[in-house]
C-alpha cells in the first residue's frame, strides 16, 4: 500500500506516445495544442479607431468636417490643417492621426465640431501590433484551445492548428452481481452506476470514453476480455480490485505480463484502486463503491489524464476556504471528505460520516477537502484547501493537500 501523494508522484511519471493531427479551428474547441504558434500578422494588423468618432491631427478649439471613413475603406485621406474626419469603429486611421474625439464627446455646429472634454494624444487609437508583433508568441504547445486562443488563431489566417488526437479512453464495469440499467434486477443484483458516472465526468471536462460492457468474477474469461485492450490509451474499470476472493482482476493482468504500478492507497475513500501498465495502456481499476471510485477518478485519474493529453494545464486548482465545524478522523491514512463550499466556508456532509457506497453525498456537494495522514482533527474556522466540483485545472503547480504543517487555526 502506498501514500495518497505517492500515487500522485508514480501517475505523474507517466507517458504516452501522442499523435498529432491537423484540426480545422471549428472543430478544435477543447483540444490541446501540438506546437508553440507565432504571429505571423501583426494584430492589429493596421492603426484603427477604437471608437465611433472623429480623428484629428492637432489639438484646436474646433474642426471642419473633411469626410467619412468606414471600416474596410482602403483609400485612406491624410487629414487637412484645422479638419477632422468622421470615422467609424475599426476604420484605418489617416497617418497624421493623434487622437480619435467619441461622437458623445462633442458639439456640432454646421460643418463643424467643437470638442467638449480635453483632448489627449492617442486617444481611441487600436496601433499596429499593439497586441501582439510579427514573431512574438502566440500560444503555447500544450494549450488546452478556447475560444479566446481560437480567435487569436483566426486573426492570424489560420484556419487548421496542430493538435494532439485525443486520449481513446475505455471504461469497463466487473463483478457478476452487476445489471445494466436497461436489464432486470434481482434484490441481490446491483445496477451499474458506476460507468455512467465515469463516461458522464469524463465528458463534462472534455474526453471521449467508450463503454465496454462488465467484466465477469473469472479468472479466464477477464484475460479473454482484457487481452486486446490495448488498442487504448486508457483503460478505466470498477470493481474488481480489493481482496475478496472473486476479485481476479490483478491476477489477470499479472498472467498477460501487465506491471502493476501499484495496488492499494493509504486513502479513505477510496484505498483498493490499482494502476497498471499493460504494452502501452494504462489501467486504473477503481473501487466498485461508487463513491470512492468517483473521488479516486476525481483526485487521482482526471490530472492524470490531462497531463497525459499533453496539456499544460494538469494541476488541480486549489482554492482556500475555512472549515465550518469540527471533525475528527481516526488511524493515520488521508482522507477525502466532500462537503459544499458557500465562497468563504466548507461545510463538510453530515461531518463527513458516510458510507464509501452512498450517492447522496456526491448529489450534494460542490467540493471535497483532502488530508493527509498527518491530519486527525479539523477545527472549527481552520484554513483549508478545496477543490471544486467538477474540478478546475491550472499550468501553475499549487497546494490541494492539507496537512498539519499548512492548517491554521
Amino acid at each position: 500500500m502506498i501514500s495518497f501523494k505517492n500515487a500522485f508522484e508514480i501517475l505523474f511519471s507517466q507517458s504516452l506516445k501522442l499523435k498529432t493531427q491537423q484540426t480545422p479551428l471549428f472543430e478544435a474547441t477543447g483540444k490541446i495544442l501540438a506546437q508553440d504558434i507565432f504571429t505571423s500578422r501583426n494584430l492589429p494588423a493596421f492603426s484603427n479607431s477604437a471608437m465611433d468618432g472623429y480623428a484629428i491631427a492637432s489639438i484646436e478649439s474646433s474642426y471642419k468636417i473633411q469626410g467619412n471613413l468606414l471600416a474596410g475603406d482602403h483609400s485612406i485621406p491624410t487629414i487637412l490643417p484645422n479638419h477632422c474626419i468622421k470615422i467609424m469603429t475599426g476604420a484605418k486611421i489617416p497617418p497624421n492621426t493623434i487622437a480619435v474625439i467619441p461622437f458623445e464627446h462633442i458639439q456640432t455646429q454646421d460643418s463643424y465640431i467643437i470638442p467638449l472634454f480635453p483632448i489627449k494624444e492617442g486617444q481611441n487609437i487600436k496601433y499596429c501590433g499593439e497586441d501582439y508583433c510579427i514573431g512574438n508568441p502566440l500560444l503555447k504547445q500544450g494549450e488546452q484551445l478556447n475560444y479566446a486562443s481560437l480567435a487569436l488563431l483566426a486573426s492570424q489566417g489560420i484556419s487548421t492548428v496542430p493538435t494532439y488526437q485525443s486520449l481513446q479512453i475505455g471504461i469497463f464495469a466487473s463483478g457478476n452481481e452487476i445489471k445494466e440499467p436497461w436489464e432486470e434486477a434481482q434484490d441481490f443484483h446491483t445496477f451499474n452506476t458506476n460507468a455512467i458516472a465515469y463516461h458522464a465526468i469524463l465528458r463534462d471536462l472534455g474526453f471521449q470514453s467508450q463503454y465496454l460492457g462488465i467484466l465477469p468474477d473469472d479468472k479466464q474469461e477477464l484475460i479473454g476480455r482484457i487481452k486486446d485492450i490495448d488498442q487504448y490509451d486508457i483503460v478505466i474499470t470498477s470493481g474488481g480490485a480489493s481482496v475478496g476472493e472473486a476479485d481476479f482482476f490483478e491476477e489477470a493482468l499479472q498472467t498477460l505480463g501487465a506491471e502493476i504500478l501499484f495496488h492499494g492507497i493509504n486513502l479513505k475513500p477510496g484505498r483498493p484502486m490499482l494502476c497498471a501498465k499493460y504494452h502501452d495502456t494504462l489501467i486504473f481499476s477503481l473501487p466498485g463503491n461508487p463513491l470512492s471510485g468517483i473521488l479516486n477518478l476525481i483526485s487521482l485519474v482526471l490530472p492524470t489524464l490531462f497531463k497525459l493529453s499533453g496539456s499544460l494545464s494538469y494541476f488541480t486548482q486549489g482554492l482556500c476556504a475555512k472549515h465550518k465545524g469540527e471533525v475528527h478522523f481516526k488511524g493515520q491514512r488521508s482522507h477525502i471528505v466532500l462537503g459544499t463550499f458557500d465562497g468563504k466556508f466548507f461545510i463538510p456532509f453530515q461531518k463527513g460520516k458516510y458510507g464509501s457506497g452512498s450517492l447522496k453525498p456526491l448529489q450534494a456537494s460542490n467540493a471535497l477537502a483532502i488530508f493527509d495522514e498527518s491530519v486527525s482533527t479539523i477545527y472549527d474556522n481552520q484554513d483549508i484547501y478545496i477543490i471544486s466540483i467538477p474540478p478546475l485545472f491550472t499550468n501553475l503547480k499549487n497546494t490541494i493537500f492539507n496537512n498539519s504543517d499548512k492548517m491554521k487555526a
